[in-house]
């Protein structure tokens, strides 16, 4: 049975059928001046995705998963709006 978070708008926020198999490696928020970037070696030849948290935000988040060091890493550029996300890896 999948677990499904809605916010109090009753936009679903998290399913566990998205995420199935994966573990949170992280949640951030950032403002949308702020950048970043996330490096994840402990999990070298996983995969990974970036979960939106903030589903009325409907801007782009300006995140980019890159694997060029053998393991995920994400960019966290400026964006028109706050972010809060989850990365997840597999």
């Amino acid at each position: 049975m999948p677990l499904i978070i809605y916010d109090n708008s009753s936009n679903e926020v998290w399913n566990s059928d998205t995420v199935s198999g994966g573990v949170v490696a992280t949640i951030k928020s950032y403002p949308a001046a702020n950048t970043d970037v996330l490096g994840f070696p402990s999990y070298a030849g996983r995969s990974a995705v970036i979960i939106n948290l903030l589903t009325y935000n409907a801007g782009d988040p300006n995140t980019i998963i890159d694997y060029s060091l053998g393991y995920p890493r994400v960019t966290v550029g400026t964006a028109s709006a706050d972010r809060k996300f989850a990365v997840v890896v597999y």
